[in-house]
């Protein structure tokens, strides 16, 4: 966390499938979800296609989802869960959505702060940095993470990133 707030976070791009890492980290939260009572799509174009190919680092990515998922299931409890890669053309877009409990109107603007929460800490635990984390990691990629919800209607958080890392500044 201290190199990424002092911009020293090292990134590894290399050419990756995003539906391919969404659905790998998907894999590792079936057990999450089945005592959760979530049911999770994942609708993304095959990966022979390409469409959702681009230059990122693969394990910061793989941080980003697992974050937005495991949010999505803690907040999401016996509700569905969809998740959307999709192709945007210079960019790609992954959504997750939940059915799950919302967030406040008051709390949207802070959430993706440094230890901020949506709801109180005592009935759903968390340190309040997956979100600062996600965000941290998808604006060195040069993206935008964004959220829509509604109390009692869930949320969709929105991860846009563009197919290359951007140039850094000399």
């Amino acid at each position: 966390m201290t190199r990424i707030e002092q911009g020293q976070a090292t990134l590894s791009p290399a050419e990756m499938d995003l539906g391919a890492l969404v659905r790998d980290v998907a894999q590792h939260f079936e057990f999450d979800l089945a005592r959760a009572g979530c049911r999770l799509s994942i609708n993304c174009p095959s990966p022979v296609v390409g469409t959702v190919v681009g230059f990122w680092d693969a394990s910061r990515l793989e941080q980003v989802v697992t974050n937005l998922l495991a949010n999505a299931i803690k907040f999401g409890v016996d509700r569905p869960i969809e998740v959307t890669v999709r192709d945007a053309g210079q960019a790609v877009e992954l959504q997750v959505r939940d059915h799950g409990i919302g967030i406040a109107p008051d709390r949207l603007a802070k959430i993706f702060d440094r230890f901020e929460r949506a709801v109180s800490s005592t009935h759903y635990g968390g340190l309040g940095l997956g979100l600062y984390l996600a965000r941290s990691i998808v604006e060195s990629h040069g993206g935008a993470i964004t959220v829509d919800s509604r109390v009692d209607e869930g949320s969709t958080f929105t991860v846009r990133l563009p197919r290359t890392l951007p140039r850094p500044v000399p």
